[in-house]
């Protein structure tokens, strides 16, 4: 019965992510890390308390009286310790996950960007108006380096005459795709050429440069031969040299590099980009709209707000749903300390009788609620790096970094809201004397 309301509450968070993101896969991605969470967290709850039951044996040396009862009182009847934590991380897990990589992608977007980099990117320029939009920018006062990159969609098709297909790439690889690929005559500053070398503007030949972690999982090597299809045109070219960029560049991915020789009469259409002061950076777009109206022009603040936008639109899916989480875990501890209430009482009222003060079982009470927000805290803190990590190297190809400070930070906030859930339901116990309670036995 549990298992079965339990995939009900999946499945229809599954359906309220797929309804705020607009996206049916974004919802089926979010219900299974969810479900993924709670058997990960309940997993890790179950673990984690039975430790904490036998800590105080194991240590050679005696705890303070009330971290030991505050300790025990986890394990008492009618608590529900293991769904309080799992609640509670998985709220944390799906919040602090959010946080991490929004900073992340951030972070490294505006920290790789050289302080060359255009911050002006031009975008859907055809050939026809490529050389009269250079010429424009180049008299353009305040413009440098203005660079036009041209891009053709084309699918890989074969390998030294193998097609994709047979290669045991999946259907779901990055180059079974219609992608850009471009050409350049000479070799980009950023570019480091690792094996092979760079053609020259002489050179007649069909050449390609390929990119070194693409190379690695196509398995090609300088003397390979890949074919592309380009609308109705095939492009073949041998592989001249595998190099390393780690700078970003607009226009087309730098997964492949042609020469003009082996792209020369196909379709393009022109990315790129150009820097000028940012306060003029709006004056330029508008000044370039009236002159080239059907050419986009966006300046590096309009990228930013984009990527940000569509980060908080998954975020907001989130953070919707981590509310849930974390009020559910609030609901299940206020309601655990409610159920078990008239044994607080009594235990209180013994305590007392025997000398305890009502600071000393304050503390007990506080060391219990204390423990299970930092437990809660701990593994979802742990948890949701794992998740950014995974997410960021082999989702959206970035590196993770780990943060302390919001790691420290969100287990203490949540041993915050632990005790304040706690205490809502818990205040009133210490204000009863111990002789009422007794009497009433």
């Amino acid at each position: 019965g549990s298992l079965v309301a339990g995939a009900v509450i999946v499945a229809a968070i599954g359906v309220v992510a797929t309804w705020l993101g607009d996206s049916v896969q974004l919802g089926l991605w979010f219900a299974g890390g969810l479900l993924a969470s709670l058997l990960v967290l309940a997993a890790a709850s179950w673990g984690l308390l039975a430790v904490l039951e036998r800590l105080p044996h194991w240590l050679p040396f005696r705890l303070p009286t009330a971290i030991r009862h505050g300790v025990a009182n986890l394990h008492r009847p009618g608590v529900h310790a293991e769904a309080v934590l799992t609640a509670l991380g998985v709220g944390v897990t799906f919040t602090l996950s959010v946080y991490l990589i929004q900073t992340s992608v951030l972070d490294q977007m505006i920290k790789s960007a050289p302080p060359e980099m255009p911050n002006v990117f031009l975008m859907n320029v055809t050939r026809a108006e490529a050389e009269p939009l250079t010429e424009y920018l180049r008299a353009y006062p305040g413009v440098e380096e203005v660079e036009l990159t041209p891009t053709i969609a084309a699918r890989l098709e074969t390998i030294d005459g193998r097609p994709l297909a047979e290669l045991n790439l999946g259907e779901d690889s990055r180059f079974a795709q219609t992608r850009g690929i471009s050409w350049r005559e000479d070799k980009p500053d950023e570019v480091d050429v690792l094996r092979g070398s760079w053609w020259t503007p002489e050179d007649t030949r069909s050449l390609v440069a390929v990119r070194e972690d693409v190379a690695e999982e196509l398995g090609v090597d300088v003397g390979s031969k890949l074919a592309w299809l380009a609308g109705r045109r095939n492009v073949e070219a041998e592989v001249a040299n595998v190099f390393r960029a780690e700078s970003i560049r607009p226009g087309a991915s730098l997964h492949f590099m042609l020469n003009r020789a082996a792209l020369e009469g196909a379709p393009a259409v022109f990315y790129g980009g150009v820097r000028i002061a940012p306060d003029k950076a709006v004056e330029l777009q508008r000044d370039a709209f009236a002159r080239f109206p059907t050419v986009l022009v966006l300046n590096a603040a309009d990228v930013i707000r984009i990527v940000q936008d569509v980060v908080d639109q998954i975020a907001i899916v989130v953070q919707v749903i981590s509310a849930f989480a974390i009020l559910g875990g609030v609901i299940i501890l206020t309601s655990s300390v409610v159920a078990t209430r008239f044994r607080r009482v009594r235990e209180t009222a013994i305590l007392r009788t025997l000398g305890a003060t009502r600071s000393r079982v304050a503390r007990i009470f506080s060391v219990e609620f204390t423990v299970l927000g930092l437990a809660a805290g701990a593994l979802g803190a742990l948890l949701a790096s794992g998740f950014s990590a995974l997410l960021l190297e082999r989702v959206l190809d970035a590196s993770y970094e780990p943060a302390l400070t919001p790691l420290f930070a969100t287990v203490a906030g949540t041993a915050l809201v632990a005790n304040l859930a706690g205490w809502l339901a818990s205040f009133r116990i210490l204000g009863r004397k111990p002789l009422e309670v007794l009497r009433q036995e």
